[in-house]
């Protein structure tokens, strides 16, 4: 391995021998393949798994004006979201809950 390689990669290493998850590149597949047995070979990219939350978004539409959004509220948790609806909903009257889940992805 060259010195240029060890700097590329030392700090995928440490992060894996703190226990995070690192992933390669597969360029035949183009994805990126999580390994629990990494060799660290120059000939990949690697790179510490990215870390993902899922999060839920409450849009109150309007069943007279489908195109009408009324409001939308971000939630980290369904339960939290459905307990929302049900406390509020009632009080919407003529609005429809409608419900996205996304995933948002980032580095450290």
């Amino acid at each position: 391995m060259t010195p240029e390689g060890v700097r590329r990669l030392l700090p995928v290493i440490t992060a894996f021998s703190e226990g995070k998850e690192v992933e390669f590149y597969e360029n035949t597949r183009k994805q990126w393949i999580r390994t629990k047995a990494p060799t660290f070979c120059e000939d990949y990219l690697w790179r510490v798994k990215p870390k993902t939350l899922t999060v839920f978004i409450l849009s109150w539409w309007s069943d007279n004006e489908p195109s009408d959004v009324y409001r939308a509220t971000l939630f980290q948790s369904k339960i939290n979201l459905e307990a929302h609806i049900k406390n509020v909903g009632s009080d919407r009257g003529f609005l429809v809950p409608v419900i996205t889940e996304v995933e948002i992805t980032s580095g450290d």
